[in-house]
């Protein structure tokens, strides 16, 4: 319901959840989204995991098909789907320094999540960060999207196994 973000705020941590559930709501809350996409335009740290990824995306298209307007941070639409994408333990590397961190910089997570990411229309700026792993180390994908002040990815970030 707020309107803007905080006066004086120096980062943003959009944790998961179910944006489809309130898209709507999301979607028309203009004031919200325009003050989100100036602070990530100015250069202070943004970072979303799962559900905060579908809000910076451009939109989200829910199970009956509409499309609902999310900030647009990110040049991502994500699709909902019945079943399951991902479910399990993560084990995640960074290659490239990220806000979180430099290069090789490693943390154990989790994905849960019922939508997939479509409408992909990344520029050259834009890298995937992550090499991760199942948490028994099996197989090797990459993940996430970064740009400069901005990372992303349905990992739920398990913060106290954190190594750089």
């Amino acid at each position: 319901h707020d309107q803007s973000l905080p006066v004086g705020a120096t980062a943003i941590y959009l944790g998961g959840g179910y944006p489809e559930r309130f898209a709507e709501q999301l979607a028309e809350n203009h004031s919200m989204k325009r003050s989100i996409q100036q602070f990530a335009n100015s250069g202070h740290p943004v970072y979303a995991e799962c559900g905060g990824m579908m809000y910076l995306s451009e939109s989200i298209i829910d199970l009956d098909g509409t499309s609902w307007q999310m900030v647009g941070v990110i040049p991502i639409s994500t699709r909902m789907l019945t079943k399951k994408k991902r479910l399990g333990y993560t084990q995640t590397e960074t290659q490239i320094g990220t806000i979180l961190g430099p290069p090789h910089t490693t943390f154990r997570g989790h994905e849960f999540h019922y939508s997939e990411v479509v409408d992909c229309k990344l520029p050259f700026d834009w890298s995937a960060p992550y090499r991760v792993s199942n948490a028994r180390g099996g197989a090797i994908r990459s993940a996430g999207l970064s740009r400069k002040n901005v990372l992303a990815s349905y990992i739920h970030q398990h913060f106290a196994t954190h190594k750089c």
